[in-house]
């Protein structure tokens, strides 16, 4: 699946843009959700886990993860296990989240 937030971004603006046009939503009503409804994934993720050693994002849900923990591991995903999954739990659960406070 080729997948670029920022291309999902563009789809948000270009759908909220035909929204308008056709009369069905007004440029005044455009808010945080408005946007949020107009993505491919209207949920924000309270974590995700990049695997492969990487310390980037590389354009991953741009809008939605703004307050996600994230956890970074050196292990390819095909070696990525139960157990491995169990400890990023253990730590999600351990963060102190401030939601950018």
């Amino acid at each position: 699946m080729a997948y670029g937030g920022k291309a999902e971004v563009v789809d948000a603006v270009k759908k909220i843009s035909k929204q308008i046009k056709e009369k069905k939503l007004n440029i005044e009503d455009i808010d945080e959700d408005t946007v949020s409804n107009n993505l491919y994934l209207a949920h924000e993720p309270d974590l995700i886990i990049r695997t492969g050693g990487q310390k980037r994002t590389s354009n991953f849900l741009p809008y939605q993860s703004t307050y996600s923990e994230w956890i970074f591991l050196e292990k390819l995903f095909p070696e990525f296990e139960e157990k491995d999954f169990l400890e990023c739990l253990n730590k999600f659960e351990n963060r102190n989240r401030n939601f950018g406070n």
